[in-house]
């Protein structure tokens, strides 16, 4: 099984309906292609990790890069996992404002969570304390 982190910027922020509507149309479509994975949003800014069959993930990883509402991915992490991070989520997702982000920081520093086995990325850490901390 294979995951890849990636974070872009829309080219324009998003409201709440368009936000609602991205997020349905992306879990429609990880299910499709047994997908899971989350998906942050704060203000006009992504982060989101995908986790699926390399074939599945790297069709939809296409898809990504030529969906017109953002620009300038840039691809944090990649790699092979034994076992999926986020099993129950077609697509966990919540919006974070820079205050946020701030209680992050200050969270992860002491943290000592590690998403995969053989070693972990900060980004890959950020989602991971996400997901314990708010779900």
């Amino acid at each position: 099984m294979e995951y890849v982190v990636y974070m872009s910027t829309a080219v324009r922020p998003f409201t709440d309906e368009e936000l609602k509507g991205l997020l349905m149309q992306s879990q429609n479509n990880n299910k499709k292609n047994n997908l899971t994975g989350m998906l942050l949003y704060c203000e006009g800014s992504f982060v989101q990790l995908l986790e699926g069959e390399k074939q599945d993930l790297e069709k939809t990883y296409e898809k990504i890069f030529e969906d017109p509402r953002h620009k300038g991915i840039i691809e944090i992490a990649q790699g092979t996992i034994d076992k999926r991070n986020f099993p129950k989520w077609s697509m966990g997702f919540n919006t974070l404002s820079h205050v946020d982000f701030a209680q992050f920081d200050a969270f992860i520093e002491g943290a000592s969570v590690s998403l995969f086995k053989y070693g972990s990325h900060p980004a890959l850490t950020i989602l991971k304390t996400f997901a314990k901390s708010y779900f």
